[in-house]
């Protein structure tokens, strides 16, 4: 039985990142492991990523190609969602008192 060779070349996919430009990477890559590929300087942390438009967290994985921009707490949406993980956080530690 031979190895198909072609199946190594259709499990990369091509992930546009903004200000970094076009990357093949390995299909089922999550956001978090493609932030090391951001060159972008940044004053606070990322906390989700626009794939294709849509917001998502970091833990979501790409199965296919897509544009990438990371969202950081500079951003609007991206406060947003630091605010709600705090209250989310403060509603717990409320109802364990």
């Amino acid at each position: 039985m031979t190895k198909n060779l072609g199946a190594a070349q259709t499990d990369m996919i091509q992930v546009n990142l903004a200000g970094v430009g076009a990357l093949a990477l390995p299909r089922g890559i999550t956001l978090m492991e493609l932030l090391p590929y951001d060159k972008v300087p940044r004053k606070s942390p990322v906390v989700a990523a626009y794939v294709d438009n849509l917001l998502l967290g970091l833990q979501g994985g790409l199965d296919e190609s897509a544009d990438v921009e990371f969202v950081d707490l500079e951003s609007t949406d991206g406060m947003r969602i630091y605010v709600r993980g705090l209250v989310m956080l403060l509603v717990r530690a409320a109802s364990e008192v």
